[in-house]
C-alpha cells in the first residue's frame, strides 16, 4: 500500500506543472458566443446573401487577453461593389458608431447588391477608456493617434501602431473599391457634417457631394489617416465627420445615414427610390482657418456653425470669473464657421472657432 502512494505521488510530481506548460495560442478561430474569432477576413470568400459577424484580434492587453475588434459584413444576394465603413478610430467620436450601427439595422442581403463591410468601433482601448487616443499602459500614458499611423505596422514598438496594423491587414486591406471613415470633432468640440475630400483622386468628389453634407474642404489628404492610406492604396476614401463628440446626434446620424445609402445607391449596390436628395448645396472651401484662444478662460461665442462671417466680425470673446472681458476675437478671414468650441474653459491656445474659406492662392487649389 505503502508503495502504491509513494508511485502515485512521485507520478504527480513527474507532470508539468502550470507554469511549465506551453502558452496558449491566440484565441484566433474559437467563438465568443455566436461570434467567429478571425486575423484576417477576405469578404469575397463569404456566403452571399448573408450577415457576416466577426471579431478581428489587434493586439493583445497586459493581462494577456486579446483586444477584439467587431466587423459586420453583409453581403449581397446579387454581385456588386464592396464598400467600407469604418468608425470609432478615436474613442470619444461616438456619432459615427451610431450611424454604422444604424446602417446596419437598415441594409438586408435580400435589397443589397455587393458587399458591405462596417467596422463600428475600431479603437476598441480609446472607446472603453473614452479618450481620443490608442491609451498606453507603459511609457508616457500619451496614447498613440490611430488616425495618424495608418496602415500601421505590426512589428512596431508602439503598441498602438501594432494595433493600427493589425486592424489594416485583419480587415481594411484588399476588401474595398470605396470607403467611408466617420468622425467627429474632438471632445468640447463640434463639427457640422463636413467631410475632408482629396478631389485630385477619382470619384472622391462626386463620393463626397452624394453624402449630402453641410461642408466639404477639399484637401490634399493627411499622411496616416485611414482615408489616404485607402487614396493611397487605390481606394477612393473620403473622411465623412457627423457632429459633436462623446454624444449621440440623433438628426445628424440619421441624415449621414441617408448620405451613406445614396452612395451606395450611386454604385448600383441599392435602389435609388427611397433615398432622398440633399436638401442644400454644401459649402466648400480649401482653407480652415482656426481662432484659437490667446488667453486662458471662459469664451462667449457670437457664431454659430455655418454662420457666415465677414473679416472684421467679433466673433467671440474671453472673460475672467469676475465676468470682465479679456480678449475680444474678430474673424480673421470671410467664410463660414465650420468648427465651435462646445466647452466654453478655454487653455490658452486650444480651438475656439475655425473658419472655412476659398483661398484663391496657387497653393491652396486642392487644400490648404
Amino acid at each position: 500500500m505503502r508503495a502504491a502512494f509513494i508511485f502515485v505521488i512521485l507520478s504527480l510530481l513527474s507532470l508539468p506543472s502550470h507554469a511549465d506548460s506551453p502558452a496558449p495560442l491566440p484565441s484566433i478561430g474559437g467563438l465568443i458566443g455566436d461570434i467567429q474569432i478571425r486575423k484576417t477576413i477576405d469578404v469575397n470568400t463569404l456566403s452571399r446573401g448573408a450577415v457576416h459577424r466577426f471579431y478581428i484580434p489587434a493586439g493583445r492587453m497586459p493581462t494577456g487577453q486579446d483586444w477584439l475588434v467587431p466587423v459586420v459584413v453583409i453581403r449581397g444576394a446579387q454581385d456588386g461593389p464592396r464598400f467600407l465603413v469604418t468608425a470609432g478610430v478615436h474613442g470619444d467620436e461616438l456619432n459615427g458608431i451610431g450611424a454604422a450601427h444604424k446602417l446596419i439595422d437598415e441594409i438586408t442581403p435580400a435589397a443589397l447588391s455587393g458587399t458591405l463591410t462596417i467596422v463600428p468601433g475600431v479603437n476598441v482601448p480609446g472607446l472603453l477608456a473614452a479618450t481620443r487616443n490608442y491609451p498606453f499602459v507603459n511609457g508616457t500614458g500619451a496614447g498613440t493617434n490611430l488616425n495618424r499611423v495608418m496602415p500601421g505596422d505590426t512589428s512596431s514598438t508602439d503598441a498602438g501602431v501594432r494595433y493600427a496594423g493589425k486592424v489594416w491587414q485583419g480587415i481594411i486591406a484588399n476588401n474595398a473599391d470605396f470607403a467611408v471613415d466617420l468622425h467627429t470633432q474632438s471632445t468640447g468640440t463640434a463639427y457640422p457634417l463636413y467631410v475632408f475630400a482629396d478631389i485630385r483622386k477619382k470619384s472622391v468628389e462626386e463620393m463626397a457631394r452624394l453624402l449630402g453634407p453641410e461642408m466639404i474642404k477639399i484637401d490634399s489628404g493627411q499622411e496616416g489617416t485611414v482615408e489616404t492610406a485607402l487614396n493611397k492604396a487605390g481606394v477612393p476614401a473620403v473622411t465623412f465627420e457627423i457632429g459633436a463628440a462623446n454624444v449621440f446626434q440623433n438628426d445628424l446620424i440619421e441624415t449621414s445615414v441617408i448620405g451613406l445609402k445614396r452612395r451606395m445607391a450611386a454604385k448600383g449596390m441599392l435602389t435609388e427610390a427611397d433615398i432622398p436628395t440633399p436638401k442644400t448645396e454644401p459649402i466648400v472651401g480649401n482653407d480652415p482657418v482656426g481662432v484659437n484662444a490667446e488667453v486662458a478662460g471662459i469664451v462667449i461665442r457670437m457664431k454659430e456653425l455655418l454662420d457666415s462671417v465677414t473679416e472684421g466680425d467679433v466673433i467671440a470673446e474671453t472673460r475672467d470669473g469676475f465676468g470682465r472681458i479679456l480678449y475680444q476675437y474678430r474673424a480673421p478671414v470671410d467664410g463660414h464657421v465650420a468648427a465651435i468650441a462646445t466647452d466654453p474653459f478655454r487653455e490658452e491656445g486650444s480651438l475656439i472657432i475655425r473658419i472655412l474659406t476659398m483661398n484663391k492662392s496657387r497653393s491652396c487649389k486642392y487644400g490648404c
